[in-house]
């Protein structure tokens, strides 16, 4: 993950002067389903399609090298690899990594402004499914319990589950998760220093796109 550390040098009458840098930490997701994805986007629209990545659910990728900033950023976990496996071309096509054959050929690309979508077939229509918490208040300092249940599953269902406060989404506390025939529990650990506010706690199937959000009234500590 990237994190920012910022040094201030401050009078009596507020900062006179500030610098600040980067530095990227290990973050290991290894306490949740983690959804892989090879390569990752490049280029002038790198960032926004990174963050339209981690909406979506994407939480590990993997390519060569260091991870770059737009992916510490949006705490997606880099699997790096050293082996590239390719098949044999023909005479009349180059191999990738030949670079003066492929410089004979023209190649258009078009960027066209989305998110990314997944597209999935399936024997029957996806399950109603729901997402319910055991409390329905909670104070600064409590630690609430939920469940994902599916009705009737006929295999595995990935979500991603995003609580949210005052419009904004905590992300310390989206993760995914995988739910079969029982359904699975998660936590929401509510910070002191989290703000009073109705918490949404939602979870979205990540192939259909459907969600099911709970609210959660969070008021003063206990």
């Amino acid at each position: 993950m990237l994190v920012t550390v910022e040094a201030k040098l401050s009078d009596a009458q507020g900062d006179i002067a500030s610098r600040y840098t980067y530095f990227q930490v290990t973050k290991r997701q290894q306490d949740h389903f983690n959804f892989l994805m090879w390569d990752l986007p490049r280029g002038a629209l790198a960032t926004y399609a990174e963050e339209a990545l981690a909406h979506t659910g994407v939480s590990a990728q993997l390519t060569n090298g260091n991870p770059p900033p737009w992916v510490a950023a949006n705490e997606i976990s880099w699997v790096p690899y050293a082996t590239r496996i390719l098949a044999k071309s023909d005479k009349n096509y180059p191999r990738w990594f030949d670079r003066q054959a492929f410089k004979s050929y023209n190649i258009e690309v078009e960027v066209t402004p989305n998110s990314p979508s997944f597209l999935l077939l399936t024997k029957r229509p996806m399950p109603e499914f729901a997402v319910r918490l055991a409390a329905k208040a909670a104070h600064r300092g409590d630690v609430v319990h939920g469940r994902i249940s599916v009705d009737k599953p006929d295999g595995v269902y990935a979500f991603r589950l995003r609580v949210s406060a005052g419009g904004r989404t905590i992300e310390r506390l989206t993760r995914n998760i995988l739910v079969g025939k029982d359904p699975e529990e998660f936590d929401v650990p509510i910070a002191y220093n989290d703000p009073d506010a109705d918490y949404e706690v939602s979870a979205t199937e990540l192939f259909t796109g459907r969600v099911a959000n709970v609210v959660l009234d969070v008021r003063g500590a206990p």
